[in-house]
């Protein structure tokens, strides 16, 4: 039940087919967090990848120092395209902590996004945290560079973040319905989710 979970965030990075940014998105994580080890987690959702994704990093994860990295698949065929809010959802389903964090697996934090969301969240239990120091990386692209500093109390009214780090409330997720599983494509479903959650006019604060 909601209220078993311990205190911490759950930072579920959905991923189709992105070996390379993927794995340099959590290895960056792991270097990265400075939060003691038992406030946060970090669950990769494998969305039917062809890429060796999953079995790469389940390899990865069993080494020393991975023991919070983890990887869940989603129940379809490898190669068949569903969409991110279907592999969230399968990774919200598997989170352990009482937030959950919704990471994209091509970005690269340039500095620590557990620790200041953390404490944020001491103060604010209700709210929702996006954004981070981050770069979005890809093969195909130049890197686009995202530089949004936590602004402590105050609220962002206009919602204005890419949702590349988003975390709330593993019972506001839960009450909102979770993810949308409606998209045929990759991505728009984390801006669904950010309409629905403004019109809840929660406390937002960005990083």
């Amino acid at each position: 039940s909601v209220g078993e979970n311990p205190f911490g965030i759950s930072i579920v990075i959905p991923t189709f087919n992105r070996l390379t940014e993927c794995t340099a998105c959590v290895l960056l994580l792991k270097a990265r967090i400075l939060a003691p080890t038992d406030l946060w987690e970090v669950i990769v959702v494998d969305d039917g990848c062809t890429d060796g994704t999953g079995a790469y990093l389940s390899e990865m994860f069993k080494n020393k120092g991975f023991e919070n990295f983890r990887v869940v698949y989603t129940n379809k065929e490898p190669g068949k395209y569903r969409n991110a809010g279907w592999a969230e959802n399968a990774g919200a389903r598997a989170a352990k902590r009482t937030y959950i964090c919704f990471c994209d697996s091509d970005i690269f934090h340039l500095t620590d996004p557990v620790t200041p969301t953390l404490a944020k969240l001491k103060e604010c239990s209700d709210c929702v945290i996006g954004g981070q120091f981050y770069a979005i990386f890809s093969p195909h692209s130049n890197i686009n560079i995202f530089t949004n500093t936590l602004q402590v109390g105050m609220v962002n009214k206009d919602w204005q973040v890419h949702p590349g780090w988003m975390t709330l409330s593993r019972k506001l997720f839960i009450d909102i319905g979770g993810n949308s599983e409606r998209f045929t494509r990759w991505g728009a479903e984390d801006i669904d989710m950010w309409d629905r959650l403004k019109e809840l006019k929660l406390p937002f604060y960005r990083l």
